[in-house]
């Protein structure tokens, strides 16, 4: 019969651990240390990402609010060919005579009374345009006589109106500068390959 001596061994308080514990605590410590480094770096990160993101933002609405809008007007001879089609008294020679006042709504109940094949969006486009071009607002002087539909006088332009009729005159012009130096650029921009937004 064999018997078998069993030893215990207990460590003491006072004993240092073994080499392969205190390796293992330090990887988890450093572990520890390093997910805590990349939690913080992925946190400034994505602050980082926001406040350009709302910078971008903030740009291209800045952008959005300089760029300037341009109203798409009619060519002024389409425009008269069209009256003159419809209403022949209102063009002399080939330029646009003084409308009289409420103009449009007087030409809207002669198309529905004669049925003419012109619609209300086409009329206002053609009125736009004659009333902003350079030729109607230039025979707009005081005294000058407005037209009826059927060609008769019905009323003098005012001095008040007359006046407005400068005014508009020089607001067109800018206009028109304005423009043409923003399609100009535009231009500039598209054969340098960098269009402008």
């Amino acid at each position: 019969m064999v018997t078998r001596k069993k030893t215990v061994v207990v460590n003491a308080s006072d004993s240092p651990p073994p080499a392969w514990k205190v390796k293992k605590q330090a990887m988890e410590e450093q572990e520890k240390a390093d997910r805590a480094v990349a939690k913080a770096a992925r946190r400034v990160e994505k602050v980082r990402l926001r406040a350009e993101q709302e910078k971008a933002a903030k740009q291209a609405e800045k952008q959005k609010a300089v760029q300037p809008t341009f109203i798409n007007i009619m060519p002024l001879a389409d425009a008269v060919a069209v009256i003159q089609h419809c209403w022949p008294a209102l063009v002399v020679n080939g330029a646009p005579q003084l409308l009289p006042i409420h103009a449009r709504e007087m030409m809207a109940a002669d198309i529905r009374a004669r049925g003419l094949d012109i619609s209300m969006k086409k009329l206002k486009r053609c009125l736009s345009a004659i009333t902003r071009s350079e030729i109607y607002l230039q025979s707009m002087v005081a005294e000058a006589w407005r037209l009826s539909l059927a060609g008769e006088p019905v009323a003098q332009v005012s001095a008040s109106e007359a006046e407005y009729a400068v005014k508009r005159i020089a607001q067109e012009r800018g206009r028109n500068q304005c423009r043409q130096a923003y399609e100009e650029k535009q231009a500039a921009a598209a054969l340098a390959g960098n269009p402008v937004v």
